[in-house]
């Protein structure tokens, strides 16, 4: 016995086909909005990158020249992106160098939102565990010279971007 209605069992595979494109479209679809919806906190990771940038800078530049200038522009100096920094808000540099011998501030500069300067002590003392406050690291290091320690450097460093995913 033949079957004379071929097409009516085409038509009802593709429904099913259909169906199962559609199913698979909509898992991918939402796997992807979870996935990318997840906040990213990289605000501590970007602090210590900062701030070992800025360390790395200056002590490839001044480990062995005792000039450190008094009106050192950072920017120039280590490379670093003057607009970012201090306009965009999300961001905080104070850099302090003390002169060893005679206990002299050579540089006492403050880069990008200075209000993080009173959170960040908060933060990393661990006295407040805020959402949204900034994630801050210090770095301190000595000048030394043949011997002879000619300056004291102070980085605080902050970072308060969130990164959210790319939707």
């Amino acid at each position: 016995m033949k079957l004379k209605n071929k097409k009516a069992a085409g038509k009802y595979l593709s429904i099913w086909w259909v169906l199962v494109l559609v199913i698979i479209a909509v898992g991918i679809t939402i796997g992807v909005l979870m996935f990318y919806s997840e906040k990213i906190d990289v605000r501590i990771i970007e602090a210590r990158i900062l701030g070992d940038r800025v360390f790395d800078c200056l002590d490839q530049h001044y480990r062995i020249n005792q000039n450190i200038p008094k009106d050192l522009e950072i920017f120039s100096v280590c490379n670093l992106n003057q607009d970012i920094i201090t306009n965009s808000g999300d961001y905080f540099i104070h850099l302090r160098i003390v002169g060893a011998s005679n206990s002299e501030v050579i540089i006492d500069k403050t880069y990008g939102n200075s209000a993080f300067e009173k959170d960040c002590p908060l933060i990393m003392s661990e006295a407040i565990k805020a959402e949204n406050y900034p994630r801050c690291i210090n770095k301190s290091f000595i000048l030394v010279n043949n011997g002879v320690r000619y300056a004291d450097v102070e980085i605080l460093v902050g970072s308060n971007y969130e990164y959210r995913g790319a939707l």
